[in-house]
């Protein structure tokens, strides 16, 4: 009884330990598919960050770039027509210190009638410096638009498509802003490069006419650096370098913002690293927490084996004890039968000695009545 009670004692207790490490492999096991689902999912989130960062990256180097070219294209073409214009100008201006000189020689060797005569007279160097200016500015508006065109084609073709994806940095108003800007630009760099070239042809087919009226040639001058002078617009070119370099800001902002996003995704890879990192200790542990829960297992199976013998063991036992204790019962029904016999058989047997000595004693009397009725 004692034995059994310990052996049930102890089965029990191994059935809990067992619900136990069965318990503690399932959390195990949870908490590694957790992890493992966590890990996975980090992983693709870094992933997907930083493809999306490399490609925010990429394509803001892509308009920074652009933006520079177009800088450069644009700065390039602003100082080749500042440069025509300078050596127009210079060209112009040379030419006019010429015709002063020679005129102001002739008005001191001249005598006083004939430049009066020459200053009184209509001089037809000013109608033909009149009909080149008019001629200039019938020229004017084909050449510009074509010079336009060009630079406009040029400008827009630098960029290519990238210089297309990199306009959505400016709103609609600096776009025409822009516009306006380098076409007034295209216009003024053709108008001066055509006013230049047809002022000075026109000063040196007039030369011979304006040393004889000096007043025709000075008003070629003056008509020649006029159209000269007020060619290029130096607020309309810094408007438009500041409207470029709000486009390059603009951009480098943007990169600065996808390196920031590239950064941003770099730490979560970083973070997903780490858990993937933690990812095989948990593994181990969960070999680990494996190989004890079938150690145990294996013992709980022995232990059972033992508990099954055991319980067999018992069951013998109580057969045995059983058999005894019937063969007892038995031995004392056959006991308590014999001695109820006896007993029964030993009362019997005490009546017919007293009825037999009973029988003696009146014999006995009759007996001796009879001598001593003979001795009487």
């Amino acid at each position: 009884g004692a034995s059994g009670a310990e052996a049930r004692a102890r089965l029990e207790a191994a059935q809990r330990r067992l619900a136990t490490l069965e318990a503690e492999k399932s959390s195990a096991e949870e908490r590694l598919a957790a992890a493992l689902q966590r890990e996975e999912r980090q992983r693709g989130e870094a992933e997907a960050a930083q493809r999306e960062a490399h490609e925010k990256l990429w394509d803001a180097e892509e308009r920074v770039r652009t933006l520079l070219e177009e800088r450069d294209e644009l700065m390039t073409r602003l100082e080749a027509a500042l440069a025509r214009l300078n050596s127009t100008s210079n060209n112009n201006t040379a030419s006019g210190h010429l015709q002063q000189q020679h005129l102001s020689r002739r008005a001191s060797t001249a005598a006083l009638p004939a430049a009066a005569a020459t200053t009184a007279a209509p001089g037809p160097g000013s109608g033909a410096g009149a009909g080149g200016a008019k001629a200039g500015a019938g020229d004017h508006p084909g050449s510009g638009n074509e010079g336009r065109e060009q630079l406009a084609d040029g400008v827009d073709g630098g960029g290519g498509e990238a210089g297309t994806s990199s306009r959505h940095w400016l709103t609609t108003v600096e776009e025409d802003e822009l516009d306006g800007l380098l076409n007034a630009l295209v216009r003024q760099a053709a108008a001066s490069s055509r006013a230049g070239g047809t002022s000075a042809a026109g000063s040196g087919r007039r030369l011979p006419t304006g040393l004889d009226s000096g007043g025709s040639g000075s008003s070629g001058v003056a008509s020649g650096s006029a159209a000269a002078g007020g060619v290029v617009d130096p607020a309309a070119v810094a408007r438009a370098l500041e409207v470029l370099q709000g486009r390059l800001r603009a951009a480098e902002a943007a990169r600065e913002g996808a390196a920031e996003a590239l950064c941003a995704a770099l730490q979560r890879a970083d973070a997903a690293a780490a858990d993937a990192a933690e990812a095989p200790g948990l593994r181990r542990q969960l070999e680990e927490a494996s190989g004890k829960l079938d150690f145990l297992l294996e013992l709980l199976g022995e232990r059972n084996e033992l508990i099954e013998q055991l319980q067999e063991d018992i069951r013998e036992m109580k057969a045995i004890f059983w058999k005894q204790l019937e063969e007892c019962v038995g031995q004392l029904t056959a006991a308590q039968q014999e001695a109820a016999r006896l007993r029964s058989a030993s009362q019997g047997g005490a009546g017919a000695p007293a009825a037999t000595a009973a029988g003696n004693g009146g014999g006995g009397g009759t007996s001796g009545g009879g001598a001593a009725a003979a001795d009487g």
